[in-house]
């Protein structure tokens, strides 16, 4: 059963002009969702270059999915998914390398400068150590965690995106929150 017109989202619109073989939708697409895309996937990926590069083969799969896609659910879950999915795909083929992570490999995030140099200090300890506790956190306890923390996307929506259940959504931000606290545990004291 098709959707309204008259209920259909602007996103919804553009994959119907896609559909059509209208690649201008696709820019449209890409100027709204490139970078809130890109720092979903760079906070997954942890590099920049990968994250440009993932970023890209989303949009090309949507464009190769155009057909594929079905107005009703929310466009960003299941622009969403096709990103979790290919942050996956690159975790697994990395998996697979033999390396050996440290606290180097995870570059930390910059501190806010402050007036109190010892505050700034602590400020800047606590950013690096939270970068790097999500560092180690298992690749769908972050993407579910960014979801729901910087995406803003409900339960249903993060479900919709990672293909599973509300519960396991629920069970994936639980373990994340409770790794983070036992990390950060001096800093929460």
């Amino acid at each position: 059963m098709a959707t309204p017109p008259h209920t259909l989202s602007d996103d919804d619109r553009l994959m119907a002009r896609l559909a059509e073989d209208q690649p201008a939708a696709l820019e449209e697409l890409m100027q709204r969702w490139q970078t809130p895309l890109f720092r979903f996937i760079q906070r997954a990926v942890r590099d920049a270059d990968v994250a440009e590069e993932l970023t890209q083969d989303t949009f090309l799969r949507l464009w190769r999915a155009r057909g594929q896609y079905r107005p009703g659910g929310r466009f960003a879950s299941w622009l969403f998914r096709i990103a979790s999915r290919l942050c996956l795909d690159h975790y697994r083929r990395q998996s697979r390398r033999p390396t050996l992570v440290g606290d180097d490999d995870f570059p930390p995030v910059s501190a806010p400068a402050d007036d109190r140099p010892d505050r700034g200090v602590r400020e800047a300890e606590l950013i690096a150590t939270l970068d790097a506790a999500l560092g180690r956190l298992p690749l769908n306890q972050r993407l579910a965690l960014e979801m729901v923390c910087f995406e803003e996307m409900s339960y249903r929506e993060i479900a919709e995106a990672l293909d599973c259940s509300v519960g396991a959504v629920e069970q994936l931000i639980f373990r994340a929150r409770r790794a983070l606290r036992e990390r950060l545990g001096d800093y929460l004291a």
